[in-house]
C-alpha cells in the first residue's frame, strides 16, 4: 500500500506584503513482509516561509491620504507622510529597507513493524524522528534614515532540533464465554536536542550591501550566543481491560514515567488510574424503553504527570562576572539560579 501527496499553499493578508507561503509533502509505505509481519513507514516534510514584510498598519491608520510618500527628490522616502514628522512613522519604512528571510523547515517520519503472535498476542514497533530547522536572518539597511546612524544592522539565529521516539508495544486479547480481557504493556524511550545559535552586528564597512550574509563587516564587536540543550526520558505502562458481557467494565493503569530533568533520585514517577463502567442500555430492563438508545454509567480516578521543564531546571547555573583589584582583572562567576534538587514529577488527581 502507498500514498502520496503534495501540497502548495499561498495566503496574502490584509496589508501590503503579507504573505504565507507553505509547502508540505507526505509519503506512505506499508508491505506484508510475512504472514505474522506487516512493516511499513510514514515521511513528512514541510517548508514554511514567513519571510515577508507587511507594512505597519498602526502607522498606516495614522497616515493622512494627502500625505506625501517621497521627499522632495522624488526617491527618498519621507521619514513621515504627515506634515508633522514625529506623528508617525512611514508605514513602507520597514518594508523598504529591510531583507529578511524567515524558514521553518521540518521533517517527521515513524518507521514501524507490527505482527501477530501464538495465544492471542500482538505486537508493534514504533520508531518516530523529527528534524526541525528554523533560520532567521534580518538585516535593516543603512539607508533607512531612522537608523542610519548605526550604518546597518544584522541578526541571524540558526537552529536545529533532533528528536526520536521509541515505542514497543505488546498487546493480548483474549475472549471467554461472557468475558473479555485485553492487556497491553508498553516500553517507551525518547530523546530531546536542540542546538540554537544566535548573532548581531552592527556598523558595517565598507558598506552593508551584502545584507546578512557577511556578518563579519560589522566593525561593532559581533554578540554570539548559543544555547544548546539535551534531554531524555522513559516509560514503562501496563493497562488492562475486562468486560462481562458488554455490560460491566473493568479498566486499570499504571505507568512509570523517567525524565532526565528532574533532581537526583527524584527522576521517575509512578502514576496509576482505574475505571469501573456499566452499560445500562444492556440490562433486560432497559430494553423496553425505546426512546434512550445508549446509557453508560462511568466512574473514574487516577494521576497524570507533567514534565513540562526546562532541560536543566533542577542544576544551579553560573554568570561570568570578571572583577578588578588594582591594574589587574580576575575572571569570577556569581550563581545565577540556585539548584533544586527536590524538582520532581508535578502530579494531577
Amino acid at each position: 500500500n502507498y500514498y502520496l501527496s503534495l501540497g502548495y499553499l499561498t495566503n496574502e493578508g490584509l496589508t501590503v506584503g503579507d504573505t504565507y507561503k507553505t509547502f508540505r509533502t507526505r509519503l506512505n509505505l506499508e508491505a506484508t513482509a510475512a504472514k505474522f509481519l506487516t512493516v511499513g513507514m510514514n515521511f513528512q516534510f514541510s517548508n514554511r516561509d514567513e519571510s515577508s514584510i507587511p507594512v505597519n498598519l498602526s502607522d498606516v491608520t495614522r497616515t493622512t491620504p494627502w500625505g506625501s510618500y517621497y521627499a522632495a527628490d522624488g526617491v527618498t522616502l519621507r521619514t513621515s507622510p504627515n506634515d508633522d514628522p514625529g506623528n508617525n512613522t512611514h508605514p513602507f519604512m520597514d518594508q523598504t529597507y529591510t531583507d529578511r528571510m524567515y524558514q521553518y523547515n521540518n521533517f517527521f517520519g515513524s518507521l514501524y513493524a507490527k505482527g501477530k503472535l501464538p495465544f492471542g498476542f500482538s505486537y508493534q514497533v514504533n520508531f518516530s524522528p523529527r528534524y526541525d530547522f528554523l533560520m532567521q536572518f534580518n538585516h535593516q539597511s543603512a539607508l533607512n534614515p531612522t537608523i542610519a546612524a548605526k550604518k546597518g544592522v544584522v541578526d541571524r539565529r540558526n537552529q536545529t532540533t533532533y528528536s526520536w521516539q521509541l515505542d514497543n508495544i505488546l498487546r493480548w486479547n483474549q475472549k471467554l464465554d461472557k468475558h473479555t480481557i485485553e492487556a497491553t504493556f508498553l516500553f517507551n524511550a525518547e530523546k530531546f536536542q536542540s542546538w540554537n545559535s544566535t548573532m548581531h552586528a552592527e556598523n558595517f564597512a565598507p558598506n552593508d550591501n551584502l545584507s546578512f550574509h557577511a556578518v563579519q563587516s560589522g566593525t561593532l564587536p559581533a554578540t554570539i550566543a548559543s544555547d544548546d540543550q539535551m534531554a531524555t526520558g522513559d516509560a514503562l505502562m501496563g493497562r488492562i481491560n475486562y468486560n462481562y458481557d458488554q455490560k460491566y467494565f473493568l479498566t486499570a493503569t499504571a505507568r512509570r514515567d523517567g525524565y532526565s530533568a528532574f533532581g537526583k533520585g527524584k527522576k521517575y514517577g509512578v502514576f496509576p488510574s482505574a475505571a469501573i463502567a456499566w452499560n445500562i442500555t444492556q440490562e433486560d430492563f432497559m430494553k423496553q424503553v425505546s426512546f434512550i438508545n445508549n446509557l453508560k454509567l462511568r466512574v473514574s480516578y487516577g494521576t497524570n504527570g507533567n514534565q513540562a521543564f526546562s532541560s536543566y531546571s533542577s542544576l544551579a547555573t553560573l554568570s561570568s562576572a570578571p572583577y578588578q583589584s588594582g591594574s589587574n582583572v580576575y575572571p569570577g562567576y556569581i550563581p545565577n539560579s540556585l539548584a533544586n534538587g527536590e524538582l520532581s514529577w508535578e502530579s494531577k488527581k
